[in-house]
């Protein structure tokens, strides 16, 4: 905008403003054009003919800032909005935690930030009941396509809630623990000590009802897995395991 870069504004401020610096320098230079319009004399050598200079000022610098100070502090919103999971992502993740430690009690685990196989298209197989085994319709078209394009981020990253869960049940999920767990041997010399889980942000459906995420296991160098795992609420508004579909076994 031309007129930030008035001789007047460039005395008060200090500087030609641009768009990130007229957002630390605002208040400097609306205090300086607010003070002499109210007759303050911290501003001297100023007289009655640049009062309307002064005016055309003030206003450039507030439509400036309604453009310039919201498009980045919109900016920072979208950005924050990239790394962290809204929280009803995150309580479909923790359902997924309890739901695996349910499975499996007496598995130890640990939980890595990474996403090994993750699908990058749509991928092929049949959706499976978790309580029968046995074949059942795939969730929404929709909800797979939004999975696809949406879920290639990591809960343990994107959740403090997770992190705190984990934290609470004793479960390591940083990359020395998952290190180790690489190296560890199982009594068959086959598999790890434990079994090391990655999953994916759930992506939630619009009716706030269904969820997808890919959550990869690993519990040896044979013996590891990559699968689509679709979520619903029922009667109690918990969330469960309905059906999965694998997308990489080993």
């Amino acid at each position: 905008m031309p007129c930030l870069k008035s001789p007047l504004i460039i005395h008060m401020t200090g500087t030609i403003l641009t768009d990130s610096a007229v957002c630390i320098n605002l208040s400097v230079a609306l205090r300086a054009l607010t003070q002499r319009l109210a007759g303050d004399s911290l501003w001297p050598g100023a007289h009655v003919r640049y009062e309307g200079a002064m005016w055309k000022s003030l206003f450039c610098l507030l439509v400036f800032s309604l453009t310039a100070c919201g498009n980045e502090r919109a900016m920072a919103l979208q950005s924050a909005a990239s790394t962290t999971g809204d929280e009803l992502q995150c309580e479909v993740a923790l359902s997924f935690i309890d739901n695996l430690l349910a499975e499996k009690p007496d598995r130890d685990f640990v939980f890595s930030e990474g996403l090994e196989g993750m699908p990058s298209s749509n991928p092929r197989g049949h959706w499976v009941a978790e309580d029968t085994q046995r074949r059942v319709a795939r969730p929404p078209m929709p909800l797979l396509y939004r999975a696809r394009k949406e879920g290639g981020r990591s809960a343990i990253q994107s959740c403090s809630s997770v992190r705190d869960r984990l934290r609470f049940q004793k479960i390591a999920f940083d990359a020395e623990a998952v290190d180790r767990a690489a190296k560890s041997k199982a009594p068959n010399n086959f598999d790890y000590n434990y079994t090391i889980i990655g999953m994916s942000l759930p992506v939630v459906s619009a009716t706030k009802d269904g969820a997808i995420l890919y959550s990869s296991q690993t519990s040896g160098p044979m013996n590891a897995g990559g699968y689509l795992f679709y979520l619903k609420k029922d009667r109690a508004h918990r969330w469960r395991i309905i059906a999965s579909l694998a997308v990489a076994v080993s």
